[in-house]
């Protein structure tokens, strides 16, 4: 399988998704979308993920890259292929079907249950969020559903946790490939200016956060067997 991955900055932190990727045989292709770069041809994609960033997917006068990065996300969900985005590359998915992405109305980090929607029990995700889930969130911006779109969940802070579209294209606004390093790189860039929000608490805060970090391998773990298996 070709998978190719849109990054938004370096980073050498290890997380759900990479630990995944390393462990499998598949042909993986790093693209750094800020710095000079191709995209692949689209037939040359089975899965496109698309990462998170600290920008915002409205930010295209301080990163153009973003206008053309948005075009390609487009292209590859047009031509039938399987999209996974992850905060930022969910943003970008929710422009590049032509849905909006704004201010939520409170900043959200830290632990926090989503609630999954009704009708994600009819779709590829049923039986990866079938229940309330206690994940991990970093993020100011919230986006619309596009037309045709599925919610995933909500949680009490943000009504748009994700969508699902096509039943192939996942869009996540939370981080369930989340690791205690990862988190802590978070806190330390965000702290200042969140931690006044009602939804901030800081990575460790739970006292069960050690359980909390294991939760959430079985779940990336299990989001990315899901889609592994059905492009297969």
């Amino acid at each position: 399988m070709k998978i190719h991955i849109l990054h938004h900055v370096h980073l050498s932190i290890k997380h759900g998704i990479s630990t995944y990727l390393d462990d499998s045989l598949h042909d993986i292709n790093h693209i750094y979308v800020f710095e000079d770069h191709t995209f692949p041809d689209v037939e040359n994609i089975d899965w496109l993920i698309i990462m998170g960033g600290p920008m915002s997917a409205n930010d295209e006068a301080e990163h153009p890259y973003l206008i053309a990065e948005k075009v390609f996300i487009r292209q590859v969900i047009d031509a039938g292929k399987t999209v996974l985005g992850i905060c930022l590359g969910a943003q970008l998915i929710a422009n590049a079907l032509g849905a909006d992405v704004k201010q939520n109305p409170v900043s959200e980090f830290g632990w926090h249950t989503i609630s999954p929607s009704n009708e994600i029990k009819n779709t590829l995700l049923a039986n990866v969020f079938k229940q309330d889930l206690l994940l991990f969130h970093s993020h100011s911006e919230t986006f619309d559903i596009p037309n045709n779109a599925i919610r995933i969940a909500s949680s009490e802070a943000c009504e748009n946790q994700g969508f699902i579209y096509n039943n192939r294209v996942i869009a996540l606004q939370f981080h369930p490939e989340i690791t205690l390093p990862l988190a802590t790189l978070f806190d330390d860039a965000s702290r200042d200016s969140w931690q006044k929000s009602p939804y901030y608490n800081a990575p460790q805060s739970p006292s069960n956060s050690s359980e909390l970090f294991n939760d959430s391998a079985l779940i990336i773990k299990s989001l990315m067997q899901t889609i592994e298996d059905s492009v297969i």
